[in-house]
């Protein structure tokens, strides 16, 4: 082993800059895995914690079963008394509506800016519960938790809203304001009072737009027809992941005087004595509650959502397997080059007693050298890239860096297997070589039969993901097919194909390139043609960024075109935990009011959607009253008839389905649909007719996105209220949802929706417009930031370009040195290499693409087996030429170093440096 060392020691020190490029290689690929790693773990710990808060550390719960239904305090009392429980905590939620006077600078008769008094208004979810610091509450960001009465803790989400820049931007600018991350530094402190003496315009808006609610100020909550009621806030908190609706914290006392009612709530969180197992006491004791109510526990939520969870870890880690073979396959292009310009020193070790042995083992420990020096480099980087992620966002993910330890010790993992899997064949290689082969390997051509078989084995890898992505109908069985076996093989089958790509690029291009930059007949070509396998897997390990990059941008267009673009949102909704008949009548008397209807969504279990093994997937049961519902609402019939529909839906027990039902599971008009609700009794219903989506399950994640990773709902069903009633024993209303008359500016109509209703317990006023404009931006920004990462993957694949650039002039330096000698000036060799820069980019961007467009097609056949979204494969042009001209870019960028070192070399030089 010692002799392999010095070897593989030997051979690295002698060739510094190509060691760095494949070092830099894997450091960059681990880095990349590590960013993502953290990235992901910030953002997960931030919905556990929310998911924490919402469940405090109770073992069990008892909740009504719909959102806005309350619990009497009789049953808090029976379940305190329950010998098995430790502790029984209430909690109370209340829509409300906050108004703060803020002090501004505003113009003066006399050209001055004076202080002046400016009111702000926004909607909040109030919390009601006794806050114990001991036990898990608020994280605390300025000031301190409620301990008095009239006394309210507000989150960054809240005070954002309480602020003069929220409510003097339009509502163009208050969509952009709530999509990006929220600024918590200036929550810290409070506001000096106004100045005096501002003349400047630009000084007093300056001071202005940094005005808003901090701690110490005075809210009032407002009521319609009862006083104002107000607070004093003591303490601002971290904003919920994700967004979501605003969210303020006061003490039970408190919250009866806001909502005059004393004595209901709810949720009770239950959390057991030692020793009681809580499935058993679920059993045991759910049936001595009051008819409706439920006693679940709360492991089974957090089960859930651990599951969903995993889902998405799993395909991080396909991601990482990809990032990490790419990695792979350039250490094996660069090592294998190595291995064939060592080929007569190889030869002289075997002569004076190597063993085969020896050289294989001292390719392998090269390969563990590299990658345990990229692991060394690249986990720390991509740590420190994360930490400034997390800080440039800590609004969307308040807990601050998570660093998961089991994903990076299997990053590093992977990094040392990439070295060893990119040495195997130079090993292999270096092992078998005789040293008479050694010492006559340049003479020999590329082997035809081996090229043949690279060819072969490519081409079946790449039919091996045609047909496990194509021919199953189970949406199950194409998941794990290709997660496991064809995504891989295609990998690897493009990877193997690039070798013979390659060689047809050169010989449609070669004449093309030699004539342009003025190159010597047939050198260009026969260049390539001689060490095809290296010019060729430089290629693929460069298609991958390129790929990831077509196939996100193919299926995002896709998935707003085909799907988001689809969906006709209602004009205008309002939002809220439990709406009041009151509420509906102020917005039926506004003026631009046509209609309205009241809507509940209500998410139920169903096995229709996502990966049974990974994914806890719910539907929404949209609950309305179906003449005005389905007047005012402009409903795509794909099957059945609307007169039938109505009329069924009046009788009960039926409902209509969205179309990506009948996508998903062939459900379809005169089928069963069978769900569970939160009590998981089993409920049929006759399908009386299949509709696109009028985007309601879209509207309710919209108003409260930070809630929805708890019961992740996709699509929906819509039934009538009598069934939500009857069946699931709901009844509240959470949308009234608006038809505005033609003529009406739909932001004008916002505004005053929400002055009407303040006060009337509504949690929030959007328009149809503005929710689709800001669920548009939320994907895009998605789209942009997976684009980050295939960008990338391009910056990794170009360390593979620098050193096959290195590694062809280092083996032809005499080469050179010949042609500089007979004539040749140095633009010439500069052109010859640049030439072959350019093959190797189209060979990559042929690759790419073509790897790119069948990833987005299996994306999308995923898509229609596991969600029902039925989505058009239609590459875009103009993102595959910006794709195109950046792999050229950065191969040309890739190779700039090193032929701008061969330019400045002399003749003599170059001749001397390698004979033969």
């Amino acid at each position: 082993m010692r002799a392999s060392l010095r070897l593989a020691t030997s051979s690295l020190s002698a060739r510094p800059s190509r060691t760095g490029l494949l070092t830099g290689a894997v450091a960059l690929s681990v880095a990349l895995v590590a960013m993502v790693a953290c990235a992901m773990g910030s953002a997960n710990a931030g919905m556990r914690r929310q998911i924490e808060l919402r469940l405090g550390t109770a073992e069990a719960r008892v909740r009504p079963p719909g959102s806005g239904a309350l619990i009497d305090g009789s049953v808090l009392r029976q379940v305190a008394a329950w010998p098995e429980v430790a502790r029984a905590t209430p909690t109370r939620q209340e829509s409300v509506s906050l108004r703060a006077d803020l002090r501004i600078l505003s113009p003066g008769d006399d050209g001055a800016f004076d202080p002046d008094r400016y009111a702000v208004g926004g909607f909040a979810v109030l919390n009601g519960r006794d806050i114990d610091p001991d036990v898990l509450g608020p994280r605390l960001i300025a000031g301190r938790l409620p301990t008095r009465d009239a006394e309210i803790l507000i989150d960054a989400l809240l005070a954002q809203r309480l602020s003069y820049a929220f409510a003097q931007g339009s509502a163009a600018d208050r969509a952009q304001l709530s999509l990006r991350s929220i600024d918590t530094d200036p929550l810290l402190k409070p506001i000096p009072p106004p100045p005096t003496g501002v003349t400047e315009p630009a000084d007093a808006e300056r001071f202005n737009r940094a005005v808003g609610v901090r701690v110490g100020d005075v809210v009032g909550v407002i009521r319609l027809f009862r006083p104002t009621i107000e607070l004093r806030v003591v303490g601002i908190t971290e904003p919920p992941p994700l967004g979501g609706r605003p969210q303020a914290f006061a003490s039970f006392a408190t919250l009866a005087r806001v909502s005059g009612r004393d004595d209901q709530y709810t949720e009770i969180e239950i959390e057991l004595r030692d020793g009681v197992d809580a499935d058993a006491f679920v059993a045991r004791r759910a049936a001595d509650l009051p008819e409706r109510l439920l006693l679940q526990t709360t492991e089974r939520i957090t089960s859930g959502v651990e599951k969903n969870m995993a889902s998405s870890r799993l395909g991080f880690l396909l991601v990482c397997a990809l990032a990490m073979l790419s990695a792979a396959f350039i250490i094996m292009t660069g090592l294998t080059t190595g291995v064939a310009e060592q080929q007569r020193e190889l030869a002289i070790l075997r002569c004076i007693g190597a063993t085969r042995a020896h050289l294989g083992a001292s390719q392998l420990v090269i390969g563990l050298i590299i990658g345990g020096i990229g692991a060394a480099v690249g986990v720390p980087a991509g740590i420190g890239i994360a930490a400034a992620v997390v800080a440039w966002f800590k609004g969307v993910m308040p807990g601050g860096l998570v660093i998961p330890v089991d994903i990076l010790a299997i990053a590093v993992a992977a990094a040392l297997a990439t070295g060893l899997l990119g040495a195997a064949w130079p090993a292999w290689r270096a092992a078998r070589t005789t040293p008479v082969q050694a010492m006559t390997s340049r003479a020999r051509p590329p082997s035809r039969r081996g090229l043949a078989l690279t060819g072969a084995f490519g081409l079946a890898g790449i039919v091996v993901q045609l047909v496990i992505v194509g021919l199953p109908a189970d949406g199950q069985v194409v998941f794990w097919g290709y997660a496991t076996v064809g995504l891989p093989a295609m990998f690897v089958g493009y990877y193997l194909a690039s070798v013979p790509v390659t060689l047809l690029v050169t010989r449609a291009l070669a004449p093309l390139l030699t004539s342009a930059f003025g190159l010597p007949r047939h050198v260009l070509r026969r260049t390539i043609e001689s060490t095809p396998w290296r010019h060729g897997f430089t290629a693929g390990a460069m298609m991958a960024g390129l790929a990831l990059m077509i196939a996100i941008w193919t299926n995002g267009g896709a998935i707003l075109r085909d799907w988001l673009g689809r969906i006709e949102f209602p004009d205008a909704f309002v939002s809220g935990l439990a709406l009041t008949e009151e509420a509906q009548r102020i917005v039926e008397q506004q003026p631009f009011v046509v209609d309205t209807a009241s809507v509940t969504l209500h998410p139920v279990e169903t096995d229709a959607f996502g990966i049974r093994a990974l994914q806890s997937y719910r539907t929404t049961f949209v609950a309305f009253e179906p003449e005005p519902f389905l007047q005012m609402t402009d409903l795509q019939w794909v099957e059945g008839d609307a007169d039938y529909a109505a009329r069924r839906l009046e009788e009960g027990g039926a409902v209509i389905v969205a179309r990506e039902f009948r996508i998903a599971q062939d459900l379809g008009a005169g089928d069963t649909f069978v769900c569970r609700g939160a009590d998981g009794v089993q409920h049929s219903f006759e399908i009386v007719g299949v509709v696109t989506s009028p985007g309601l399950e879209l509207v309710s994640k919209f108003f409260n996105i930070g809630d929805e990773f708890v019961d992740q709902a996709m699509h929906a069903v819509f039934g009538s209220r009598r069934d939500l009633k009857e069946r699931f024993g709901v009844d509240t209303i959470q949308l009234i949802q608006i038809d505005l008359a033609d003529d009406t500016d739909d932001a004008e109509a916002i505004a005053v929706l929400r002055a009407e209703l303040f006060g009337a317990g509504v949690a929030d006023v959007g328009s149809g417009r503005i929710i689709r404009e800001q669920l548009v931006g939320f994907a895009t920004t998605l789209v942009l930031a997976f684009s980050a990462v295939a960008a990338g993957a391009m910056l990794v694949a170009s360390f593979g370009v620098a050193n096959l650039i290195v590694a062809g002039i280092h083996a032809r330096r005499f080469e050179f040195g010949v042609l500089r000698a007979i004539g040749g000036g140095r633009g010439l060799v500069v052109r010859l290499v640049v030439g072959e820069a350019v093959i190797v980019a189209v060979s990559a961007s042929i690759l790419g693409t073509l790897i790119g467009i069948q990833g987005a097609w299996a994306g999308q056949i995923l898509y229609r087996h596991l969600l029902g979204i039925d989505l058009s494969l239609a590459p875009p042009p103009g993102p595959i030429g910006a794709g195109w001209l950046v792999v050229l870019v950065m191969t040309l960028a890739a190779a700039a170093p090193a032929i701008a070192s061969l330019a400045r070399r002399r003749p003599r030089e170059l001749i001397q440096a390698m004979r033969g």
